[in-house]
């Protein structure tokens, strides 16, 4: 029975908050899901701020959302207004509940069975949703030791929502709550395709097959990146779909003041999502300023196009400027700064380390380009020509904008054991691939006369054998399929069993398992725990202990009240059997109390 409320409680508050907002913009509610949950989190954030407990941003949401909806039928004292958000006059389900019905249910049991899998869940990320579901407030003043705190919230916020919906923090339902998120944001854009491509169609089997062809390359065209959409809780690949969001914003919206609100809203989600978000911000603006000077109708001055833009777009900024302020009374530490002489090393990588299938940054940003001139050459309309050379414009300019925005967060805030080595490049840049594939997948569905009943399934096709070939299509199978495991799961339950809470642990782990310690810290959140990486080659990159001497590895072993032996170098008994006792008592997988008896580490096994 529990487990039938789990699946239902956030599916009602998607309804109901969902149908709330189509009421009050009057807007289909496939259309009103992703706004919705903005504004939750700007709840969230403000009541976290605020008072301290994220829960009453919920409540505060669900109970307006309820008011709205009940305002409405009594004004048209029946449930007239209410059904037209879910049934056609023809008495039928509307084709965007049904479409919303069956992503739930997919999302709900493609994550059966998941677990945290990249090393940022464990080191930040998985922290940020469980500390915030555990304590009901902004883990930015958790008292545990985690990574990253001065990270903005956005998302991990609607992934702690979701699991409060679910009635329990887990690792599946916090990708639940991402995937919602994301999927909310490109079910507009599959429906708006369609409506255009089937314009063309009269065969009703034809229109169902090119229904099924698009919704298939709106959700499969994320699975091209390095980083896994649909089992990360990463937040670079959402900042993408958040950025091409405003995109179809801009596009499928004329200009008017609720085209401005959605824009104002979204922008503001896009610097909670990421801190480098921010510098979208300026480029999206002259975007939807420069196409509504295009596309508007003359009647409508273009000095308010633009005025009206810099306003919603300054606005924007205040949810992020007060987080911002919130840290900073709070005392929460910024990330470190570094100046790393990287800059040739840098533009090498962007011109040549693979982002997608070995293709560098430099050469996806041409090839961009020489597709949208492709597309201009070939299109006959003048009003279509001049909305693709504008977005292939402002999709080259972003690019090479991007990569020095993305220079200058190596150089100056990744630390620099990772800055020179370009830790993440993939991954980072991978927020811009995403966003550009998504604006050729649409302007090509929306300003291409000729070719549109072929193109599409020759796409589906070519989808279908990259990803089958080249990418991670089990990242859509349900874990329990896949046998998702917990990282060391035999490990996490012997220390949690045996130590006490808030003992002094380290954690004695190999080079090749570097990030074995952070995984075992995630699940012994009650354990301190020090990872030690005791390598003799000092060109291993690990950044931790390489190179120590037996007196500097004794030093180590003596501050902490015990030592778990994971694994180790080869070499490591050699070189460290001098600072035991006895080195017999060194065995991988046992657990030692530690003292320090005349300059010698005296080890006793703990049962």
């Amino acid at each position: 029975m529990m487990s039938i409320v789990r699946i239902l409680l956030p599916f009602v508050y998607c309804v109901t908050v969902g149908t709330a907002y189509s009421l009050v913009f009057k807007r289909k509610l496939i259309d009103s899901l992703a706004p919705a949950f903005f504004l939750q989190i700007l709840l969230m954030l403000l009541t976290g701020i605020t008072i301290g407990r994220l829960s009453v941003g919920i409540w505060i949401g669900f109970i307006v959302a309820l008011g709205a909806i009940f305002y409405f039928c009594v004004r048209e004292k029946s449930l007239a207004s209410l059904s037209t958000v879910f049934v056609l006059p023809g008495k039928f389900l509307r084709v965007d509940v049904c479409l919303f019905v069956v992503a739930y249910l997919v999302i709900f049991v493609f994550n059966a069975g998941k677990h945290f899998n990249m090393s940022g869940e464990f080191t930040h990320w998985g922290w940020f949703v469980r500390e915030s579901y555990n304590n009901d407030f902004l883990y930015s003043i958790s008292t545990k030791a985690f990574e990253h705190k001065d990270y903005v919230p956005g998302v991990s916020l609607f992934e702690t929502l979701w699991c409060r919906l679910s009635l329990r923090y887990s690792e599946p339902n916090a990708y639940r709550g991402i995937q919602m998120l994301q999927i909310s944001m490109l079910l507009p854009v599959v429906l708006g395709i369609y409506n255009k491509i089937s314009e063309n169609l009269e065969r009703k089997s034809h229109k169902i097959a090119m229904f099924v062809v698009n919704l298939f390359i709106v959700l499969a065209l994320p699975l091209f990146s390095a980083v896994p959409f649909y089992h990360t809780l990463y937040m670079d690949l959402i900042l993408g779909v958040l950025v091409f969001y405003c995109i179809w914003i801009t596009i499928s919206e004329d200009f008017d003041g609720y085209s401005l609100w959605l824009l104002g809203l979204t922008l503001s989600i896009i610097m909670l999502c990421k801190n480098v978000g921010i510098a979208f911000v300026p480029a999206l603006f002259l975007f939807y300023g420069a196409w509504h000077h295009l596309a508007s109708d003359k009647n409508v001055s273009r000095i308010r196009i633009w005025i009206s833009s810099f306003v919603v777009a300054a606005v924007s900024v205040i949810p992020w400027a007060l987080y911002q302020a919130f840290l900073r009374a709070k005392g929460v530490n910024v990330a470190p700064h570094y100046q790393n002489d990287i800059t040739a090393s840098y533009w090498k990588a962007i011109a040549m380390k693979g982002i997608v299938a070995h293709v560098s940054y430099l050469w996806i940003v041409v090839a961009l380009a020489v597709l949208f001139i492709i597309f201009a050459l070939i299109e006959d309309n003048q009003d279509n020509r001049r909305k693709v050379v504008l977005i292939g414009l402002w999709v080259f300019l972003t690019g090479i904008y991007y990569s020095v925005i993305m220079y200058f967060v190596y150089k100056n805030n990744i630390v620099e054991s990772e800055a020179v080595e370009f830790v993440g490049l993939e991954r980072y840049m991978s927020t811009y691939v995403l966003m550009a594939l998504y604006a050729v997948v649409v302007t090509y569905s929306l300003y291409m006369s000729a070719g549109r009943k072929v193109a599409p399934y020759l796409a589906a096709i070519f989808l279908v054998e990259n990803i089958a070939v080249f990418f991670g299509a089990g990242q859509l199978l349900p874990g329990t399929l896949t046998h998702d495991e917990i990282w060391y799961e035999g490990h996490i339950e012997y220390l949690n069993n045996t130590l006490p809470e808030g003992a002094d642990l380290l954690f004695v782990s190999a080079s090749a398992d570097v990030n074995a310690g952070s995984r075992v810290q995630f699940y012994c959140e009650n354990i301190e725990i020090t990872e030690g990486i005791f390598a003799s080659d000092s060109d291993v990159d690990t950044g931790l202990d390489d190179g120590y001497s037996v007196e500097e590895f004794a030093k180590e072993c003596a501050e902490h009240d015990y030592i778990y032996f994971f694994s180790y170098e080869d070499d490591f008994i050699d070189r460290y059997s001098d600072a035991f006792e006895g080195s017999d008592v060194i065995a991988l997988g046992k657990l030692y109390k530690v003292e320090n008896v005349n300059g010698k580490i005296r080890t006793s096994p703990v049962e």
